[in-house]
């Protein structure tokens, strides 16, 4: 992927920002909804700080889209649910990192990979997390993707699902967890310090 995707403190951040708009005539980019997209609509480059999503506080990001930029959505204070499309191939670091209201992730029917050892912390610090929906073509959960997401209180790990990385839910509030058969590698403390403590054992 071109490193327009990778970019990271590269992007200029606007702590009161809510839109962006593009010039029709751009040749690299352009905007849908306020937020920042490559022109052939590929990959998501920047949401803005303060957008809110639609009136319920939710974003659809529309199929087509590919990659999702390093901290595109990184410190949002307005989306409360998050919907994934199905073309959805690659999550860079931090994409998703610190969204003061996030509740709830669609993850969609397409990603394989919830970050990688590359795109570590994907969802890490979403402190009001609650729910996240992972479908069967899911592979593996990278290095710190929930961690700290302190709200996140039970989480169901769908049967195709082979790897957790290291940290991958340290720091949530998870309970119980059922590990489906198809899962053959669990990364150092992944589970360490889920809040009550009522892990599987040995994890």
């Amino acid at each position: 992927a071109s490193d327009v995707y990778k970019r990271q403190d590269a992007q200029i951040r606007f702590s009161a920002l809510k839109k962006i708009t593009v010039a029709k005539t751009n040749q690299y980019y352009k905007d849908i909804d306020g937020v920042l997209y490559t022109k052939d609509g590929e990959a998501l480059i920047y949401c803005p700080i303060c957008n809110t999503g639609d009136e319920d506080g939710e974003i659809h990001i529309p199929d087509g889209v590919k990659y999702i930029s390093s901290k595109a959505f990184a410190h949002n204070t307005g989306i409360k649910k998050l919907y994934l499309p199905d073309s959805l191939k690659l999550i860079f670091e931090s994409a998703f990192s610190g969204m003061d209201e996030l509740q709830f992730v669609d993850f969609g029917k397409g990603i394989r990979h919830i970050g990688s050892e590359n795109s570590p912390g994907v969802f890490r610090f979403c402190h009001k997390l609650k729910e996240v929906i992972i479908q069967e073509q899911v592979k593996s959960i990278g290095p710190n993707a929930f961690y700290n997401c302190s709200s996140l209180q039970q989480v169901k790990l769908p049967e195709g699902l082979e790897y957790i990385s290291k940290y991958a839910f340290y720091g949530t509030g998870i309970k119980t967890i059922h590990l489906p058969v198809t899962l053959y590698e669990i990364g150092a403390v992944s589970y360490t310090h889920l809040r009550a403590h009522e892990t599987c054992a040995d994890l």
